[in-house]
């Protein structure tokens, strides 16, 4: 008699205690529209503290060919002025520029220590790529993966200066 009570009670709570399936939108697309520019702003940006290596007037004669890193200087530099844009929602676009940039690498530049801050700089940047692309993330989380790819933008730059700068030296060694 008792088994006759207790299980229509129980499904009774069960349905009573099931969400309505349609969820109030305008707080949704509220919480969505903050953008990354508010979260992080420019001057956040330029308060972070790493050395800025650029480029050597060498290294410049031998870049402007180079497409791809000019593309990817240019949304480093946009990143710098918080602007996400480029980041945002275009993973794609994205994979197949850092694919050309890493095949395109210009035959001067070709080495261990180059192609190794390019890995960096590239994993890097896919994990800023992926936080830009997160609904929920803190300022501070942000703002260290910036400057981390920062970071690994300017080691590239200093590697691809000094590899410049090692083959300019016409060193004889004796026999």
């Amino acid at each position: 008699m008792r088994l006759k009570f207790l299980i229509p009670f129980c499904l009774v709570c069960v349905l009573l205690s099931c969400k309505d399936s349609k969820e109030t939108a305008p707080e949704n697309l509220e919480v969505e529209a903050v953008k990354l520019s508010q979260i992080i702003t420019e001057a956040d940006i330029a308060k972070l503290n790493y050395i800025d290596f650029g480029l050597d007037s060498k290294a410049g004669k031998i870049i402007e060919d180079w497409g791809e890193y000019i593309q990817l200087q240019q949304i480093v530099l946009g990143v710098k002025k918080a602007n996400f844009t480029e980041l945002k929602d275009n993973r794609k676009i994205l994979k197949s520029l850092l694919l050309d940039f890493k095949k395109n690498i210009p035959a001067s530049l070709k080495s261990s220590s180059i192609l190794a801050r390019v890995m960096v700089f590239e994993t890097k940047f896919f994990k800023l790529e992926s936080l830009v692309n997160l609904s929920n993330i803190s300022k501070l989380e942000l703002a260290g993966t910036i400057k981390e790819v920062f970071e690994a933008f300017s080691n590239l730059n200093f590697q691809i200066n000094k590899k410049l700068e090692r083959d300019s030296q016409n060193i004889e060694r004796p026999i």
